[in-house]
């Protein structure tokens, strides 16, 4: 039976995570996200200081923009890894971003993808981003870098916040 979600091997295919690596990891069994490279404009710290929790990550704030941050993906050799990047999203003060896979095994393979922190609904969020999709085959074969390279602040907005949660892979649906 094939719904709105796709067929159940699809469905099941799109959420068998295979490597999950959160910013703010407090679980024995989770991954903490740490870069490989980064430039001094990118700073792990909480923007948050509540009285019950705090919310980490890789943040960038740099006016000029053109601050970098890399991670390696080392996952077995497959066709396909589908990448996610979880970022915050936000109403007022965020950034424009770049986020590169470079494949390192595959004809050295570049998959860029454009986002922007900023939206109109008046809440700040994470937002989770395939980066690669089911269809690129050779974007991510299980060595991979995923480097995401802050813009300049753009005119007239309050600020160039960007928040890196959450770097993810999976295998893509159909390989």
């Amino acid at each position: 039976m094939t719904g709105w979600l796709g067929s159940p091997s699809s469905l099941k295919a799109r959420a068998d995570f295979v490597d999950v690596r959160d910013t703010d990891c407090f679980l024995p069994f989770c991954k903490k996200l740490q870069p490989t490279r980064k430039t001094d404009g990118f700073t792990y710290y909480s923007d948050v200081k509540a009285t019950n929790f705090e919310k980490f990550g890789w943040i960038a704030t740099n006016p000029a923009g053109n601050e970098t941050i890399e991670f390696d993906v080392n996952l077995p050799n497959r066709p396909c890894y589908a990448i996610y990047v979880a970022v915050l999203r936000s109403y007022t003060g965020m950034g424009q971003f770049t986020v590169e896979v470079e494949n390192k095994e595959h004809r050295r393979e570049t998959t860029t993808f454009e986002l922007d922190g900023l939206w109109k609904p008046h809440i700040s969020v994470w937002s989770d981003n395939q980066i690669t999709m089911d269809t690129a085959k050779g974007a991510c074969t299980g060595r991979c870098k995923v480097r995401i390279r802050t813009k300049p602040q753009v005119v007239g907005r309050d600020g160039n916040k960007v928040k890196i949660l959450t770097l993810s892979a999976r295998e893509c649906s159909g390989s």
